[in-house]
């Protein structure tokens, strides 16, 4: 079987055994060769929008022996993909804004019960909010960290708009996952902690740095006393962003 990251592994074991894949951004292939090596998968069609990767997939997938398993198209998102192609998609590897982009221009790909497996590297709120707006319920998530990074993958299956007008997320859950909440997921548990240390340590900078504005204004150009005021906010907001992450752990 195909060795790749903790990563891609997490994305990967998310997929539903016999299912139809498209994998929306295929970049070198590592996904779709380790999930075609576990044998239980449909079809598989990788996709990217540069050459260059989808050459350099098409070379990894040749040499591991799965040309015959998985179909290589240069596709802008679900361009090149008809709808009764796949019935799951894997958007990995790039940020929230760009993934829900993709989702938007899909056109008539989506009908009831189609998966999305999406990994955003960045905005993760962001996708977690648009999805209900999409048609989509989040119905499963995973957390893991990889070299040092904290990845997380989000299970969204297509329901229909008119099921999911009332669906609607917290600040908290749309920034930390609403089933890795619900879950206690480890590693998103890790991640709260470090999440919390991160604010105490500015918050004691913070205060260091009132103490000093306190005994000498540094600046004649600001009054004083709202440089005092804008850090003492400061403060506060971290503080109440503390307790409102200690309340999910």
């Amino acid at each position: 079987m195909q060795d790749i990251s903790i990563r891609l592994k997490m994305i990967a074991d998310l997929v539903t055994p016999g299912a139809r894949i498209a994998d929306i951004g295929c970049d070198h292939a590592y996904t779709d060769i380790y999930l075609a090596s576990k044998g239980d998968i449909e079809a598989i069609i990788a996709m990217d929008l540069r050459k260059g990767p989808l050459q350099k997939a098409s070379e990894n997938v040749s040499m591991a022996g799965f040309s015959s398993k998985i179909e290589l198209r240069l596709s802008d998102g679900f361009e090149k993909l008809k709808r009764s192609e796949s019935d799951t998609a894997i958007i990995s590897g790039m940020g929230g804004r760009l993934i829900t982009s993709i989702i938007s221009k899909a056109g008539d790909i989506f009908k009831e019960g189609y998966k999305l497996i999406l990994s955003p590297q960045t905005e993760l709120d962001i996708v977690r909010n648009y999805l209900p707006g999409a048609g989509f319920v989040i119905e499963d998530e995973e957390m893991c960290l990889d070299e040092g990074k904290y990845y997380v993958a989000i299970v969204a299956r297509y329901v229909g708009r008119d099921k999911t007008k009332d669906v609607h997320y917290s600040e908290n859950e749309a920034l930390y996952g609403p089933i890795l909440i619900r879950k206690k997921h480890k590693v998103l548990m890790e991640y709260l902690d470090l999440e919390i240390r991160k604010r105490e340590k500015v918050i004691e900078d913070l205060n260091l740095r009132l103490k000093k504005m306190k005994e000498q204004d540094d600046n004649p150009e600001q009054p004083a006393e709202e440089k005092l005021l804008s850090v003492e906010k400061r403060i506060i907001f971290l503080e109440e962003e503390i307790q409102g992450i200690k309340a999910l752990i």
